[in-house]
């Protein structure tokens, strides 16, 4: 005689494992395919990625850049907020110079008070169009009453020294080389809690090692890409998800790389005070922007914690400094929204125009204490 198990009728068991095999599979294709009439009934669609074309850098010969901003490169992005809805087209221009904006003559011309905003695609103004990047419009609100700026002054000139991805080593660096040619009165350089992360050689932080930034790639070739080019429900529910994962990279600035025996951290204080002596040793003003990133935090940003030690660095060592987040933060609050409305895109980080506009006009009414205190 057989031995019985437990639970074990033979056939009849099997039967009745496929039989829930069946209704299990039966009931997650009904759930998909009702979620499919559900998305495709309402408004609920993806958010395109930006489409970008062309490039803006080229290798650099000078030591310790590697990269640089190449004259006269021109790229578009294009921008969407919804897959059929209308483009927003927005075009970065490089000056012969390798700089954004208007050309600057070699020396500044009698009158003339110029003013060089060193950073990365925070201050070369990634995302926003031709005079919307802080630098600009601070350009704007300098040339509207430039004997502000000093007995005699008759124009003001703002340099965007910007270069995307640029840390600020390398801004330092571009200071020294390309900037301080250029006889500026007044420097400032803009820190954003990235500056401590490790870059390679064309300047773009690893990325992050987050199996659903992967899993939710928009350009996937395999089983996962067909099936989000059938199923409008998966997409929108993939595109979710890599959104909140580059949210939560963006949160991960927060002290990221800022402890004290952080390579990171080591080289960008380095740097701050070789600016500080640098500009000091030639009687030019100098002042530290802090341009927080636009995601929240509790009551703050992300980049808070990373900014309070920033700020008390320059504090001890006698640097000026403008932080960026009460701006944004109180900009937001006035229009009801969350700083997150005022974001390039959803699916990009960078400030769009209204935030650069809110941060130059903070820096602007920031720097008659910075310019009385002196180089």
């Amino acid at each position: 005689m057989r031995d019985s198990i437990p639970g074990d009728d033979g056939p009849r068991s099997s039967a009745r494992a496929r039989t829930r095999l069946w209704v299990l599979a039966a009931s997650l294709l009904s759930g998909l395919l009702l979620a499919e009439v559900a998305v495709r009934a309402t408004s609920i669609d993806v958010v395109p990625q930006p489409e970008t074309r062309g490039l803006l850098f080229r290798v650099s010969l000078a030591p310790g850049l590697t990269f640089e901003n190449r004259p006269g490169a021109v790229r578009t992005t294009v921008y969407r907020e919804r897959a059929r809805g209308p483009e927003r087209v927005v075009e970065h221009r490089v000056n012969a110079q390798g700089f954004r904006g208007p050309l600057v003559e070699g020396s500044p011309p009698p009158g003339t008070y110029r003013i060089a905003c060193v950073g990365d695609s925070h201050t070369f103004g990634a995302g926003v169009g031709e005079g919307e990047s802080w630098p600009a419009v601070l350009r704007a609100l300098g040339a509207a009453e430039p004997s502000w700026f000093g007995a005699g002054v008759r124009r003001v000139e703002v340099l965007n020294a910007g270069v995307n991805a640029y840390d600020t080593r390398r801004e330092v660096t571009l200071l020294r080389n390309r900037v301080l040619p250029l006889e500026p009165d007044l420097v400032l350089l803009q820190f954003h809690a990235n500056d401590t992360r490790p870059r390679n050689a064309v300047g773009w932080k690893p990325p992050f090692d987050d199996p659903l930034w992967r899993l939710s790639a928009p350009d996937r070739h395999d089983w996962i890409g067909v099936l989000r080019e059938y199923s409008r429900a998966v997409d929108v529910v993939l595109d979710r998800v890599r959104s909140r994962s580059g949210a939560r990279d963006e949160s991960g600035l927060s002290m990221a790389g800022y402890g004290a025996e952080d390579e990171g951290w080591i080289r960008a204080t380095e740097a701050l005070l070789e600016a500080r002596d640098l500009l000091r040793a030639r009687g030019i003003a100098f002042g530290v922007v802090l341009f927080p990133s636009l995601h929240p935090s509790g009551p703050h940003l992300a980049s808070h914690e990373a900014f309070e030690r920033v700020r008390e660095f320059c504090t001890r060592a006698d640097i000026a400094v403008y932080d960026g987040e009460p701006t944004l933060l109180a900009l937001a609050r006035d229009e009801g929204g969350s700083v997150a409305d005022l974001r390039v895109h959803p699916h990009d980080p960078h400030a769009g125009p209204r935030a650069h506009a809110a941060v130059a006009r903070g820096v602007y009414g920031w720097l008659p204490s910075l310019l009385r205190a002196g180089p």
